[in-house]
């Protein structure tokens, strides 16, 4: 996978984007199908390895978070009391 890193650099220091990496691009995309609540088996199937699905954990966190943020909302009681 060498070859296609020094590409991309190569791409990306010619579009003038030298922040810019393959791993960075893989990570992003990582991130985004863990936010999306991908499963471990989308994670192969996309990223070609298994270990790909843990270094998202923060991204679940995050996914997670957000599902559950109403649950620290009361209910409002109906006018009868229930």
């Amino acid at each position: 996978m060498a070859g296609f890193g020094n590409k991309f650099r190569d791409w990306c220091n010619e579009a003038g984007l030298s922040h810019c990496t393959a791993r960075g691009c893989r990570k992003a995309g990582a991130k985004m199908a863990a936010e999306s609540g991908a499963t471990a088996h989308q994670f192969m199937a996309i990223f070609g390895r298994p270990c790909a699905r843990p270094r998202s954990s923060n991204a679940n966190r995050t996914l997670l978070a957000e599902q559950a943020m109403h649950l620290l909302v009361p209910r409002e009681k109906n006018k009868s009391g229930a």
